[in-house]
């Protein structure tokens, strides 16, 4: 082997060397990511099952011990008719309302539509019930796409589309909310956009750890294999795109 030879060797083993430790580098990083990724959720989720804990506790379970309260006076020999239909009637009241609270959670956690009919039908269902617990006025248009997408897609846009309108009604000042779902290529595109405050992205994302809204939609999109895009800026609202496609 020449001299030029040996060096051209060389040369390749030292290419390949730097293109491994590259690859690790990339490995290392995807594996910090999905880490880090994996504490976001852990976070939001165990927010959210205290959120639902304390629903519970406050409103359920006041309702049920008040319920609980009025079974024993009406069994009481003591109350007269009058008084006993009055417990009756504050009764039917509790559990009416207790009945509503329970229904609203359950629509938050899984709402049947997305699982019985489909994405589309699920961001209808999600849109009627902000409506009504925010006053917003929310457009939803689009059509359901056919075949069905992926479970694990319909699910994570449709929290991706439950997280932006959580934050809209909690932060936005906005009064109107389009949501829309259309067909893309080999796959769909998810828009949310209201007329809200808006925002400036390069000062959200030096905010505090508390503002990770943002974050866990991006996550979400990117556990799927989506894209998201954020278009904000003070006074002008903000608009919201997750892409997804399916791969061959």
């Amino acid at each position: 082997m020449s001299d030029l030879e040996l060096h051209q060797l060389r040369h390749r083993l030292h290419e390949a060397e730097q293109a491994l430790e590259a690859a690790e580098r990339r490995l290392s990083e995807a594996a910090l990511q999905r880490r880090r990724l994996a504490q976001r959720l852990a976070e939001v989720q165990e927010a959210e099952q205290r959120r639902i804990s304390a629903e519970l506790h406050d409103r359920i379970g006041q309702d049920l011990a008040a319920l609980g309260l009025n079974l024993g006076l009406i069994a009481s020999p003591r109350l007269d008719r009058a008084a006993i239909d009055a417990r009756v009637h504050d009764s039917r009241q509790l559990l009416e309302r207790a009945s509503a609270v329970l229904r609203n959670l359950i629509a938050e956690l899984r709402p049947v539509a997305l699982d019985e009919y489909g994405l589309f039908a699920g961001l209808r269902a999600l849109g009627e019930d902000v409506e009504r617990r925010t006053g917003l006025q929310i457009a939803v248009q689009g059509v359901e796409p056919a075949p069905r997408l992926p479970a694990e897609v319909e699910t994570a846009l449709f929290r991706i589309a439950q997280e932006a309108l959580t934050n809209v009604a909690k932060h936005a000042r906005a009064s109107a909310v389009e949501l829309s779902l259309r067909a893309v290529a080999d796959g769909v595109r998810l828009r949310i956009a209201d007329d809200g405050c808006g925002f400036d992205p390069a000062v959200r994302a030096r905010g505090p750890r508390r503002h990770w809204g943002m974050e866990v939609m991006r996550d979400r999109a990117e556990s799927v294999g989506a894209r998201m895009l954020v278009d904000a800026a003070p006074g002008h609202g903000t608009r919201i795109e997750v892409e997804w496609e399916a791969t061959a």
